[in-house]
């Protein structure tokens, strides 16, 4: 199956963890200023912070996309070396997704138990470092999930590649649409038609889920985290019984 064939379960899969990405992203804002898997954000705020002499936080801060490249290893390790054995590869799209769902969950308990300080939009370095590290480590390890089955369709915890991606396909349909494009078979219209709506349903599914996940954090604060941590255990218990024809057919 090529990366632009997506089951339709693979789609409701997606566009879950748009919302979740969106959520997770939104309890970093709130809680602490930070988007979680921003990498290029982290970087900016290394050259402001040593700017302005805050060596030890701007050093800190340039850790944290590393945790976010650690869990992106981890969630392939999972996902590709259990597959030298003949039964326990079905099985790491559940650990990756039970992994994402024990983190969210503890990152909620934690800050619920006052390890993160107040809830604000405050950076204070040593008590977020720990938060920051968490959320970033789960967002690489739910970005990397369905990279191998998908390519590079699917990335649900930051949009910046999506819209990008959306506005290459949509300058491409838009050439095929003038007739100035090259010659192409209808069916691959329709495959271009097809990959615009996952893109967009997935980037619409990350801003409602940073709008109404932003509304829980500010009611709930730490305790908001949950949703992403329910949204995660309803996709791990729900892929012990699709893994096997869902991504090894």
């Amino acid at each position: 199956m090529s990366q632009y064939a997506s089951p339709r379960r693979l789609q409701v899969y997606w566009w879950a963890l748009s919302f979740q990405g969106g959520v997770l992203n939104a309890g970093g804002i709130l809680s602490c200023g930070r988007g979680v898997s921003h990498v290029t954000g982290f970087g900016t705020s290394f050259g402001t912070e040593g700017a302005q002499g805050h060596w030890h936080a701007a050093v800190g801060l340039l850790s944290v996309p590393l945790f976010f490249l650690m869990g992106s290893m981890a969630s392939t390790f999972l996902l590709e070396h259990p597959k030298s054995f003949s039964n326990s590869r079905y099985y790491g799209y559940s650990i990756v997704l039970g992994l994402i769902a024990i983190i969210s969950l503890a990152v909620s308990l934690l800050g619920w138990g006052g390890a993160f300080g107040h809830f604000n939009a405050s950076l204070v370095f040593r008590q977020h470092y720990t938060l920051l590290v968490l959320l970033s480590f789960a967002c690489g390890l739910q970005n990397a999930l369905f990279t191998e089955r998908a390519g590079t369709l699917i990335r649900s915890t930051h949009m910046t590649g999506p819209v990008t991606d959306l506005g290459i396909d949509l300058g491409r349909y838009l050439l095929i649409f003038l007739g100035r494009g090259q010659r192409v078979e209808h069916i691959k219209t329709r495959r271009e038609t097809h990959i615009i709506y996952l893109r967009a349903i997935a980037i619409t599914m990350f801003i409602v889920g940073a709008l109404l996940g932003s509304m829980f954090f500010l009611r709930f604060e730490y305790l908001g985290f949950m949703v992403p941590s329910f949204i995660a255990c309803v996709l791990f218990l729900d892929s012990f019984k699709v893994q096997r024809r869902l991504f090894f057919d």
